[in-house]
């Protein structure tokens, strides 16, 4: 499957400091591609990146099988993309708004306007002033108007924020009808990393500017393991008793009073009556299997992200 977006050591620099460092980065036809990393990795200024909105210093971008320029913009036409916080023009209703975007494209598909409002559950709200509408009103409309013309790829910048539980449902659906039945290539990233592992097919890892790991998610979910997570009073004695009595070393403190651990040989009565029987307060015990999250927490060794 060809590449709709490849990125050949991708250098940014920002008054001297390397905002984006060797990037290398595939996106394949029709997948969902989330990325994810920690405040200020570079996820934002990496989109911007493919969308022309900044320069680079040196590498490549290719985009539908053509390296583009500075001067590039005839692929634009085939982008949409949310970006930050979307711009609207306040004193105007959102219907609006779409339709002047529409213009600004050259893209004069009739029903366009109308499907894409009925797509992001904007229709009732439609001849509301935008600067009446709530965050995730805004938010709503921010990816109707990116999807309106029917883009090849689609790039998406924290696009479910604000969006309430059931808001978030309707838009995965989305993302997902439009990569499974019109062949939308999508890069998102997001916050809620439950929900990328429910929408991604692979997941792109930036760490201070660095790719730090590109994998599907299958594969991801495939290293995924079952862990004992222990709470107990006293974490050192604990551990201690791990090593030492047990012969356990294959474990990770993890937060105050919390232990994980991974040796699967380990038989969950033998550990608990161990421990009891050396007078360790087990306050809860729990076996548990990992996921996305524990794989960023692992891969970034950070405990939030962006």
């Amino acid at each position: 499957m060809k590449n709709i977006v490849m990125t050949k050591d991708l250098l940014k620099e920002v008054d001297g400091v390397e905002i984006l460092k060797n990037i290398n980065i595939n996106v394949k036809k029709g997948e969902i591609y989330g990325l994810l990393g920690p405040n200020g990795a570079g996820k934002t200024t990496l989109l911007k990146a493919i969308c022309n909105l900044i320069s680079i210093n040196s590498g490549s971008i290719n985009i539908f099988e053509e390296e583009i320029t500075s001067s590039s913009c005839e692929y634009l036409r085939k982008i949409g993309a949310l970006i930050e916080e979307p711009f609207f023009e306040e004193e105007l209703s959102g219907i609006e708004n779409l339709k002047i975007h529409c213009e600004y494209l050259g893209y004069y598909n009739k029903t366009a306007v109308a499907e894409v409002l009925e797509l992001v559950s904007m229709t009732k709200y439609k001849d509301k002033l935008v600067k009446s509408y709530s965050t995730g009103m805004r938010q709503r409309l921010g990816i109707g108007r990116a999807i309106i013309s029917k883009p090849e790829l689609l790039i998406l910048d924290e696009p479910i924020n604000g969006l309430d539980p059931a808001g978030i449902k309707e838009m995965r659906d989305l993302f997902k009808t439009l990569s499974r039945d019109f062949g939308t290539t999508i890069i998102i990233s997001s916050h809620i990393l439950s929900e990328l592992e429910l929408l991604c097919d692979t997941i792109g890892i930036l760490k201070e500017g660095e790719l730090h790991s590109e994998e599907p998610i299958e594969v991801i979910k495939n290293k995924n393991i079952n862990f004992f997570l222990l709470e107990v009073e006293n974490v050192k004695r604990t551990a201690a008793i791990l090593k030492s009595k047990l012969k356990i070393d294959n474990f990770k403190i993890d937060g105050e009073g919390l232990i994980r651990i991974y040796d699967e040989s380990v038989i969950q009565s033998d550990l608990i009556g161990k421990l009891v029987s050396e007078e360790i307060n087990i306050k809860s015990f729990q076996v548990k299997t990992s996921s996305l999250e524990d794989y960023y927490l692992s891969e970034t060794e950070e405990g939030t992200d962006e």
